[in-house]
């Protein structure tokens, strides 16, 4: 940039040089933007799915064996700890379906597996609970409350790292542009003329 700065003696170069210095610098930014974006994203996704892992093995490890073991059989109970179960692993899928297609049903698919696992849990939590079942109730809310807005920001995030690539890529075809058409044509008109002047 700065010897094509030098050397821009005519006042078409020295706009051309303006232009591209401005666009290098907006390409730049952009460039770090997205960057950045994507590594709130990832950490955000790593916090995620240690939280789905753990709420995994609440319903797992803890309240099914305890539903299961249940004298009284309570089935509706069992039901709504193994829907809670089926609605992380939903969650889970659809995000990673949306992260990678940016596809919308996927969005609303993890907005629907949200709505269903607040209604199991509050029909669990209905239910006939003992002390310890209640710990891993309030527990498994806990988890779900902070992982639905985790959700949420990564979705986020990932539409603005979208909106950052396009407006990326946009500067670079005007950059290519200006490059192939404007300041390459002025260089090569120079070494014409100048070949002429030998």
């Amino acid at each position: 940039q700065k010897i094509y700065n030098d050397l821009s003696t005519t006042i078409k170069s020295k706009e051309l040089s303006v232009q591209i210095n401005d666009m290098f610098d907006r390409y730049i930014k952009l460039a770090y933007i997205i960057i950045n974006l994507e590594d709130e994203q990832d950490q955000k996704v790593i916090k995620l799915f240690s939280n789905h892992s753990r709420m995994d093995d609440i319903l797992d490890d803890k309240i099914q064996a305890v539903v299961i073991s249940d004298k009284s059989g309570s089935r509706d109970k069992l039901v709504a700890v193994m829907e809670l179960e089926i609605n992380v692993n939903g969650i889970a899928k659809g995000l990673g379906e949306y992260l990678r297609t940016h596809d919308s049903r996927y969005e609303a698919r993890v907005m629907k597996d949200e709505s269903d696992f607040k209604h199991f849990w509050k029909q669990y939590k209905s239910s006939d609970l003992t002390r310890d079942e209640i710990k891993w109730a309030e527990e498994l809310g806990d988890l779900f409350k902070e992982s639905v807005g985790l959700t949420g920001e990564i979705i986020e995030i990932n539409k603005r790292i979208g909106q950052n690539r396009s407006e990326f890529v946009k500067v670079r075809r005007k950059m290519d542009d200006i490059l192939d058409e404007g300041i390459q044509e002025i260089a090569l008109q120079k070494l014409e003329q100048a070949d002429k002047a030998a």
